[in-house]
């Protein structure tokens, strides 16, 4: 049993031994339970912000503003959906038949990404109307923006599969 853990099966002793990784679907159904429950959460809080910041102090109604805001609204709501949405999808993949569980978590993965692509979206209007669109705010916005679509080309130029 040298190399066997309990819980793995022949092939992946095998897999082992020539130095081949097989993806512990277990482990993935944690990762993503837990990053759905965080960025969830997190979409959360930012939906929490956006409505005290919105309403917290009076400003002149611009074009920009209302746009501003309903982006930050729009994609918050969107990201809450979509996380949900990936709990529910890796949830059938562990429960149902005729659903694959390496295609459940690819799924389940795929909607965490574009959720949190979504809540990053919404931080980059937060913070332009929170610090009234100055020069500091297009920093911080674009930052924002910057950061999910480096992660996505950096997993795609490494060849992960999303």
């Amino acid at each position: 049993m040298e190399g066997k853990t309990p819980s793995s099966t022949p092939s992946q002793a095998g897999d082992r031994a020539r130095g081949v990784t097989t993806p512990d679907y277990n482990t993935a159904n944690a990762r993503l339970t837990g990053l759905a429950t965080f960025m969830g959460s997190l979409s959360f809080v930012g939906m929490i912000l956006s409505v005290s910041i919105m309403t917290g102090r009076t400003r002149t109604a611009s074009d920009a503003l209302l746009i501003a805001e309903s982006m930050n609204v729009i994609c918050l709501l969107a990201a809450i959906v979509l996380f949900l949405t990936s709990a529910v999808v890796l949830t059938s993949a562990y429960f149902e038949s005729g659903v694959p569980l390496e295609l459940g978590v690819r799924r389940a993965r795929r909607l965490n990404i574009s959720g949190t692509v979504l809540t990053f979206l919404a931080v980059a209007g937060l913070m332009l109307v929170a610090f009234n669109f100055t020069a500091q705010a297009y920093a911080y916005a674009g930052a924002a923006v910057a950061a999910p679509v480096a992660f996505v080309l950096l997993r795609w130029r490494q060849g992960i599969a999303l």
